[in-house]
């Protein structure tokens, strides 16, 4: 009898807690499974007019200009290409009609009109994995450094507008801080200027040119806020500043170097 009395409760316990609901558990999100992939092996087919010189501007603070080289799926290797419109006026009219052709998956896939209001998230907040290749040159005529930004996020984002990827170029200077030698491209009028958008795990890659100047630093690319590994070059020290005083006008050692005075 006595141990009827202690085993009763105990079922009645036991049978009270097993009624009970059961928490539901979080469910845990896989994060986007990414490959670290190299940057592809880029087949140099650059046709000169086709593709407009990548020389920049190296003697004072420049303005960025990176237009996409290659974007879609990840390849083992890919041909640089020119992304029409921004095709060079030397072209005719049957051969711009051909580069267009040529695009209209780049066109259907990556381009969105500027009046698309898709709610995507915007380049400067997009984290992306930013790899650049400094042992890989392409393009003769302007020696580069093949850049590929990968789309980590699990969805869609913008990574550029009006055919432009807004990349800059970042130095050290003489006290080791990190300043841009080169600001992003902007367009006086947004009117017309649509988008470019990167599904997932998709890539787009663009061409930086090799600094070159009289001062050795690192140097880095900065996109939004992500940056890419560190490397060694060499810059004119002169392009951390800007040829235009604030009121916009050129400063007065560009006007005496250009007879403008």
């Amino acid at each position: 009898m006595h141990k009827l009395t202690y085993i009763l409760p105990i079922v009645f316990l036991i049978t009270v807690f097993s009624c009970q609901e059961k928490p539901v558990e979080a469910k845990i999100v896989a994060p986007l499974e990414i490959v670290d992939y190299p940057i592809p092996f880029i087949r140099d087919a650059i046709d000169a007019r086709v593709i407009p010189s990548l020389q920049k501007e190296t003697t004072w603070f420049g303005t960025a200009h990176y237009e996409p080289i290659y974007i879609g799926l990840y390849q083992d290797t890919v041909e640089s290409r020119y992304y029409y419109p921004f095709a060079p006026k030397e072209l005719d009219e049957e051969e711009r009609k051909q580069l267009k052709e040529r695009d209209i998956t780049y066109y259907n896939k990556y381009n969105l009109d500027w009046l698309d209001e898709r709610p995507y998230k915007r380049w400067h907040k997009a984290e992306v994995d930013l790899k650049i290749d400094t042992t890989h040159l392409i393009n003769e005529r302007s020696p580069s450094y093949p850049v590929m930004i990968t789309n980590t996020a699990p969805d869609t984002i913008f990574v550029g507008y009006g055919g432009l990827i807004p990349l800059k170029l970042e130095a050290k200077d003489s006290s080791g801080l990190w300043k841009p030698i080169e600001q992003r491209f902007v367009f006086m009028c947004g009117n017309g200027v649509g988008d470019i958008i990167l599904p997932p795990k998709e890539i787009v890659i663009v061409a930086v040119e090799v600094p070159n100047g009289n001062y050795s630093t690192q140097l880095r690319l900065n996109f939004g806020i992500n940056y890419s590994k560190v490397f060694n070059g060499s810059i004119n020290y002169r392009q951390f500043k800007h040829k235009f005083n604030d009121d916009g006008d050129y400063c007065d050692e560009y006007k005496k170097e250009n007879n403008l005075e």
